[in-house]
């Protein structure tokens, strides 16, 4: 999703990413994880401003700031999370995984097919 997140940006004219990661909330969202996931970001900063709060502090910004019924969604975009999560990858596996994937083309049909949502 970073990879979308980057052709939205661009297409936007946006200078950054921001994401709603929480380092522990959920166990794959260790910092080794995290480490990992922002180095397929190439061309933006990545910034976190949930990473360090509270799940319930999370919750009452995202009520105020109208994300709430969003982020209680169901997962459309894949079967669900894995039974047991990596809490510890490494940039070499991860590496070694995608590799045999298209994600660059994968990220570009996705974005082709999504639309923009303003809040506020």
């Amino acid at each position: 999703m970073y990879r979308v997140g980057e052709l939205v940006a661009e297409a936007e004219g946006a200078k950054a990413l921001v994401t709603g990661e929480n380092l522990g909330q959920v166990a794959s969202q260790t910092l080794d994880n995290i480490f990992v996931i922002d180095d397929v970001v190439r061309g933006f900063p990545v910034f976190k401003p949930l990473l360090g709060m509270d799940k319930n502090g999370i919750i009452d910004i995202a009520r105020r700031i109208g994300t709430y019924d969003i982020s209680i969604r169901p997962a459309n975009c894949c079967l669900g999370p894995p039974p047991t999560p990596v809490i510890s990858a490494t940039l070499e596996r991860v590496r070694e995984a995608e590799s045999c994937l298209d994600l660059d083309g994968l990220a570009k049909d996705i974005f082709e097919n999504c639309r923009v949502e303003y809040l506020g």
